[in-house]
């Protein structure tokens, strides 16, 4: 795929071989290849070349863009210039021309008649023009291209933005998240050294995966359940008979990828607010395939103290926010409230 510059370079190219081309087409076929009209028309295009290179690789790259009076100014000069040294390319025509040797016709037809040498200000003023004309269509080629050069530019700003945006609302999780895993294990200590220690191990790999294992932000779906499953281990240990947790992972290939730490948000909500202190609770958490997505879901009940809770609000604004950056509109999202039961299904695609 080429460049900007080398895409730039290449039509110019283009159009300058079909402009040497155009007195091809003049020399009649009647007549055997005359190759001294065809240097005559040749020379007289080459001050239009000479003010193109001109303004193509130096003025317009200096000042186009940056400083457009000064542009203006120069090449302004530039065109007076190639104006009037224009006139001594007849030097180089006349000595093709002339042959005293050659009496040919046609060569003597090509001199100008001294009864038809048109005035030198219609002539400049011709050649001012089509000079004007050349600069235009060189300035519209690179505006062109730098409006596409811009775009991508600003394409990449654009990326770079929504990447640091969705950084920072994933780092808003693991704070939270280890502040709760880590008063689970607090709670451990004096209850089962034991128990604490393999917390601790399950804590280690858990952080792990935070820190190395998603920090692209693309995972598998095994090591995200295996993420989520710990994490479930752990809030078992602090509620070993008052919750009742139903699991069912039913992906069958489990090495696809997703992005990743999207799941445990709602996970969090559920054993969060989602358990009654004084009598039994239910959560259930689902994951299944549905029409080739991968489907979350997460019901839990709903008590009295935790209605309208704001940091629930919050946190269910952050997931929103990043779904919204990876996917745009390619997801869905439903939170269900009926009977005293919540539930959150998340849909969302597999990546490539």
């Amino acid at each position: 795929m080429l460049t900007t510059k080398k895409g730039e370079n290449a039509i110019y190219l283009l159009i300058w071989l079909i402009v040497l081309g155009f007195p091809l087409l003049n020399i009649r076929s009647d007549l055997s290849f005359n190759w001294t009209k065809l240097w005559i028309d040749w020379i007289r295009i080459v001050p239009f070349i000479i003010l193109f290179a001109i303004n193509n690789f130096w003025i317009a790259p200096s000042y186009l863009f940056k400083k457009r009076i000064q542009y203006w100014i120069l090449i302004s000069v530039a065109i007076i210039l190639i104006t009037f040294c224009a006139d001594f390319t007849k030097i180089f025509r006349d000595l093709l021309v002339m042959d005293p040797m050659n009496p040919d016709e046609q060569l003597r037809e090509m001199r100008p008649s001294p009864h038809h040498d048109p005035s030198i200000l219609p002539r400049m003023f011709d050649r001012i023009i089509f000079s004007y004309l050349i600069i235009g269509f060189n300035i519209a080629i690179k505006m062109m291209f730098k409006r596409q050069e811009d775009e991508k530019n600003n394409e990449k700003l654009q990326k770079m933005h929504l990447q640091t945006e969705l950084a920072f609302l994933r780092q808003q999780v693991s704070p939270h998240f280890f502040m709760n895993t880590l008063n689970n294990i607090h709670a451990l200590i004096d209850l089962d050294s034991k128990q604490a220690q393999d917390a601790v191990i399950k804590l280690s790999k858990m952080m792990r995966y935070l820190l190395e294992d998603s920090k692209q932000g693309i995972s598998t779906v095994r090591e995200e359940f295996d993420f989520l499953n710990s994490y479930i281990d752990l809030m078992k240990i602090r509620y070993p008979e008052r919750v009742k947790i139903n699991l069912e992972f039913n992906i069958p290939n489990p090495e696809r990828k997703i992005h990743s730490l999207l799941f445990i948000s709602l996970v969090e909500n559920a054993f969060k607010y989602g358990i009654n202190p004084n009598e039994g609770s239910l959560i259930e958490i689902q994951a299944l395939i549905v029409n080739e997505k991968l489907q979350f879901t997460v019901k839990n009940g709903i008590f009295s103290e935790h209605l309208n809770n704001n940091q629930t609000r919050v946190g269910i604004e952050n997931l929103k926010k990043q779904l919204t950056l990876i996917y745009e509109s390619n997801y869905n999202l439903e939170l269900i409230e009926n009977n005293n039961t919540f539930q959150a299904q998340l849909t969302i695609p597999f990546e490539k």
